[in-house]
């Protein structure tokens, strides 16, 4: 699989800083600016396709492009998907819109993955590097929906790299109890 690459990003983080600042107790604006970049990294950290999760937490749109459908599957980087479209160029290039009827999404073991249908016909492909691509949408929409466990690990890690900023944290990595928390939710490749 090629790397995906993101097409539409999240318009909202999961945390919003007014939740950090609670969480914190921070009740002056002077640190406004550094806990939004923490908000963002701890989404980072967590979110998406360079995401330690490997799923994404708010609603984003993703293509994953393929070079060929010589094989009845085309494996997706993410679980939990909420709709999957299939475009190709055919040899005219053309931009071809594959019929849902023609595929269906399913996961195994390895995550989600794209099954063309066995009576899914040969398609000549444009002769151009990475013809066929799968755009699909992953996230929940709205952050209330995401699970109170992963906003807790990010409060967590925003309040050790709030309260370690200076960098001379004896302790590396992430504070206790955000692994606990951030297990049941990773999603591990084989």
């Amino acid at each position: 699989m090629i790397k995906p690459a993101l097409i539409l990003a999240p318009v909202a983080d999961p945390l919003t800083l007014a939740e950090v600042k609670q969480h914190l107790r921070v009740d002056f604006d002077d640190d406004d600016a550094l806990l939004t970049v923490l908000i963002a990294a701890a989404t980072t950290h967590l979110d998406g396709y360079g995401g330690i999760l490997g799923k994404c937490l708010m609603r984003q749109t993703w293509r994953v492009s393929a070079d060929r459908f010589n094989c009845q599957t085309i494996r997706l980087p993410f679980s939990e998907i909420v709709s999957v479209v299939v475009n190709y160029h055919n040899s005219a290039m053309q931009e071809m819109l594959l019929a849902d009827t023609e595929y269906e999404v399913l996961e195994d073991s390895l995550g989600a993955y794209v099954y063309l249908s066995p009576a899914f016909p040969n398609v000549d492909l444009a002769n151009t590097k990475n013809p066929a691509w799968v755009d699909l949408v992953c996230g929940t929409e709205n952050a209330s929906d995401v699970p109170q466990s992963l906003l807790l690990a990010m409060k967590m890690m925003i309040a050790h790299w709030y309260e370690h900023r200076s960098g001379n944290n004896p302790n590396r990595g992430l504070p206790a109890g955000v692994e606990t928390l951030l297990a049941r939710h990773r999603k591990w490749r084989i």
